[in-house]
């Protein structure tokens, strides 16, 4: 399980289009949960959280990405891992606007090819009206950001999520860790919710939807327990 430190929460999001093998879908990522994903892909995440790519192993032919440079640092960067197994790597943007990424995949034994990855940043919309687990109010919190941050005073807590006007909730689920093991439960909304036993924190995940455009975010709330 990997430490968590309080997260830097921006006000913006962004929506990653990938190549052209597959047709479009619609899929929620995060630094924490990285996503196998396939080109021509759409994937909408906040700026200021770091997203792993997973590519295809029919998609690399064989190959291994080596490298992946953006085309404005200023504006977004990308990087892969020391630690990479040769199918990911690491994209983050800083602000609005749109990048390209160069992929560069390589193998002893056959030709180098690159891949373009366009990547649009879009500024931030806090699609939640209400927002409390327990007696904290992270209404204010989520105008921030997606990520937001806060400890557990109980070991219940009511759970009072609403959408804002053209929004809706999907999906509310809890992840904990416990001994190095990772737990999933899912979480009922307007309801009594018990906290995991777990190591140090957990993470409550809201999925939402915006009506109108059909594209979906992520919001996280990390729970520490000390």
């Amino acid at each position: 399980m990997r430490k968590l430190t309080k997260l830097t929460l921006t006000a913006m999001s962004f929506i990653c289009v990938i190549g052209c093998l597959l047709p479009l879908t619609k899929v929620l990522a995060d630094r924490y949960d990285p996503l196998e994903v396939a080109y021509e892909t759409q994937v909408t995440l906040s700026a200021g959280r770091e997203c792993i790519v997973k590519l295809n192993k029919k998609d690399l032919a064989g190959r291994k990405v080596v490298s992946v440079e953006s085309n404005n640092i200023e504006s977004g960067y990308a990087y892969v891992d020391q630690n990479s197994d040769g199918r990911t790597f690491v994209i983050e943007g800083k602000k609005a606007g749109a990048i390209t990424y160069t992929i560069t995949l390589k193998a002893k034994k056959k030709s180098t090819i690159t891949k373009k990855m366009v990547v649009t940043y879009l500024k931030y919309e806090n699609p939640l009206g209400t927002a409390k687990i327990g007696s904290t109010n992270l209404k204010k919190d989520f105008e921030s950001g997606s990520d937001v941050v806060m400890s557990k005073k109980k070991k219940k807590a009511k759970i009072d999520l609403r959408a804002r006007s053209g929004w809706e909730i999907l999906s509310i689920s809890c992840k904990s860790w416990k001994n190095g093991k990772e737990k999933i439960k899912k979480v009922k909304n307007q309801a009594q919710f018990t906290y995991p036993t777990c190591d140090d924190y957990s993470v409550i995940t809201i999925k939402v939807k915006n009506k109108k455009s059909g594209f979906a975010e992520s919001l996280r709330v990390y729970v520490y327990y000390y």
